[in-house]
C-alpha cells in the first residue's frame, strides 16, 4: 500500500473513532492512532534511507 493510501486510512479512521465517541478520542482510539503514525513514518524513513 502506498503511504498517501495509508495516511488517507489513518485519517479516515480518526474520523470515525471520533464520530463514533461524539467529537472526541478516547486514549485507547488516540494510542492506536498515533501507534499507526509512527509505524507509517518508520516505513517512510526507511525506504528514504534504504533508496526506494
Amino acid at each position: 500500500m502506498r503511504a498517501q493510501q495509508q495516511l488517507n486510512n489513518i485519517k479516515r479512521q480518526a474520523w470515525q473513532m471520533r464520530r463514533r465517541g461524539g467529537g472526541q478520542l478516547n486514549a485507547r482510539d488516540n494510542a492506536w492512532l498515533q501507534r499507526e503514525l509512527d509505524n507509517l513514518s518508520r516505513r517512510l524513513r526507511w525506504l528514504r534511507h534504504n533508496g526506494w
